[in-house]
This record gives C-alpha cells, structure tokens and sequence, in this order.
C-alpha cells in the first residue's frame, strides 16, 4: 500500500529531476522486490503497459509512469501536430506513447528498438489502444545493414548497447541493425519530422546524416556515452542548427544556449534545434518560450 501511494505522489509531483534516486532508495527496493516481477501499469497519459520490475526502466515506469519528464516535456512541447516523430532507442516505448496524443492523426510516431522483449511490449500497447499513425521497426540504426553483437547488463534494458563492449554488459545478443540512410527517407518522404535519439554510444553511427537532413526540426540525444564528442559537436555547430544543453532543474524543464565544446561535454542531453533566428535574447530558457522561436 505504501508503494502505492508513494507512486501515486510521484506522478502528481512536477518533478523534473531526480527519479533515479527516489527510486534507488532502500525501502523502495525491498517493496518492489516483494511484489511479482510482471505487472501491467499506466503511463502518466493513462496508457496501460507491462512492464518487469526486475528491469530498472521498468521499475522507473511503474513508479513514475514516465522514465525522464523533462525529455518528456521538450519533445511533447516542440513537436507539431503533423510531424513524424523518431523514437530511436524506444527500450518500453515511452517517451513516443507519451507525445503521441500531441500529433493529430496526420502525425505519426515511429519506434525503433531491437531488443524483442521490449518490441512484445510495445506492440501490445500498440495494439490494445488502436494507434493506427503508430509503428514499430523491430530492428536498430547504424550507418549499415547488419547483425551485431548488442550488450547489455542484467536488469537494466536501457544501458544495452551495440556500441560499448564493457565487460559490465555481461549479456550478449545477436540483433539486426539497419542503414539510417536506407531505411528513413523511405519512411519520411518529404515531410518534416523530430527525433529523439537514445542509443548508448552509437549515436556517432546515426547523428551526422540525421543532422544533414533539411527536414529535421529538431534532434535530442543523449551525449553521455559519445564516442567523439568533439566530432558531432563540430559537426553540429557548423551547421544550421542552435544547440542546447537540458539543465537538471527540479520543477521547470529547462535549455541553456551552448556555444563551446566545454559547454558541450557538460551536458548528459542535448537538443539540437532549427530556429526561425540564431539571434535568442537569452541564455536560459524554458522549453515552453522556446517554442516560440521555431
């Protein structure tokens, strides 16, 4: 019961930041620990899912019925109603179910995601609430066609990785990739569309040509596990695109304007953006004032 409420609280709370501990906290371990490792929860818009409390994304969205808010908030809030939108790196799906309801049925979402675990879950979501602009692409990007080795801890399904060869990632599968190059304009055409890009370390394999596309609005990727964080950066910066980094902020989901390769490495998420003018007053800003640049 108290695990309840406590999810409860958290899924009414406009907290931004800090889930990860509020869920590594003893208590909270021990009373997931107690309960059966499947079980069918909501998301914070209400859609159901399953999910395996042995898994730690899994854990996260049982408690929070998100996995990240403030990835939430810029991707929902920057999105428009007829975009495509790119989940790449789904893991549950979450952050597409989530922005899903802000794109009108011309609109669509699409999932990437390898692992076929996690694929079952997603298709059943899928299914059960009759997304028809929603689709699932069974497989992951690279920059070629090809089965590789994917490696991933136990117990944490978001940390997998075809990319890192940590000796930590002691599970090793087999999985299919496909050429970005090949497989997306197919499925763009001649539209615009955003992405939200998650793939431990092989965003490297994946960034530059989604950068060089002059339909894509926006691109928000995690930097942490980079291989050559001064190559994108370069990259980016050269380019058309303003690039942010997504502070930590407790209750307002907020950017701050980057212009070094110092700046760059600080940040665990940046979102690269096309902007109506480079010429933004400030350096910090809400992701909802943002908008009003595009």
């Amino acid at each position: 019961m108290m695990l309840k409420i406590f999810s409860w609280i958290l899924r009414k709370s406009p907290l931004k930041s800090g889930l990860t501990r509020l869920a590594g906290m003893t208590w909270v371990r021990k009373a997931i620990s107690s309960k059966e490792s499947e079980t069918v929860t909501t998301l914070r818009n209400g859609t159901p899912i399953r999910v395996s409390l042995r898994d730690f994304n899994g854990r996260l969205i049982y408690l929070f019925g998100s996995v990240d808010p403030k990835i939430i908030d810029i991707c929902s809030c920057l999105s428009m109603p007829n975009d495509i939108f790119l989940d790449i790196g789904a893991n549950h799906g979450v952050v597409g179910f989530l922005c899903h309801p802000y794109l009108e049925n011309s609109g669509e979402v699409h999932f990437f995601e390898p692992q076929s675990d996690l694929c079952e879950r997603i298709e059943e979501v899928i299914s059960s609430q009759h997304m028809g602009n929603v689709f699932l692409h069974r497989y992951g990007l690279m920059d070629r066609d090809a089965t590789l080795t994917f490696s991933s801890p136990s117990g944490h399904s978001g940390r997998g990785s075809f990319a890192n060869k940590s000796s930590e990632l002691e599970i090793q599968t087999i999985l299919p990739v496909r050429n970005v190059a090949t497989v997306l304009p197919a499925i763009i055409g001649d539209r615009e569309f955003a992405a939200k890009l998650d793939i431990e370390g092989g965003e490297i394999h994946v960034l530059p040509w989604l950068i060089s596309q002059k339909r894509l609005r926006y691109v928000l990727f995690e930097s942490t596990d980079l291989l050559d964080r001064d190559s994108i950066y370069n990259t980016l910066i050269n380019s058309d695109f303003i690039l942010f980094g997504v502070l930590r902020s407790l209750f307002r989901t907020k950017v701050q304007r980057i212009h070094t390769a110092v700046q760059f490495r600080s940040f665990n998420d940046i979102l690269a953006v096309r902007l109506r003018s480079k010429q933004i007053p400030i350096n910090v800003l809400s992701v909802k004032r943002l908008r009003r640049y595009l």
